[in-house]
């Protein structure tokens, strides 16, 4: 299910979410601290980093078991 909060994310999470899609196979994950670096990775400063992990943590785009990052899944979602 996808985030219920109707708000916009903003350009720098926006823009970390679809670099992180990417990044992230969905069946295994991402480490937070690998999202960190690919971000960086792609000329995001490691505060705009962590800030963006957060703020889509927070706002249901991604979750986290562990020290694991997963994408939410939609209902629209191919299984």
């Amino acid at each position: 299910m996808l985030p219920s909060d109707n708000r916009p994310l903003g350009p720098l999470a926006e823009d970390a979410y679809q670099r992180l899609l990417d990044s992230i196979d969905p069946s295994a994950g991402i480490s937070i601290n690998e999202s960190h670096e690919r971000l960086c990775e792609d000329d995001f400063s490691l505060e705009e980093a962590k800030y963006a992990v957060e703020q889509l943590l927070n706002r249901g785009y991604l979750y986290a078991v562990g020290d694991m990052l997963f994408v939410t899944e939609s209902e629209d979602t191919p299984t």
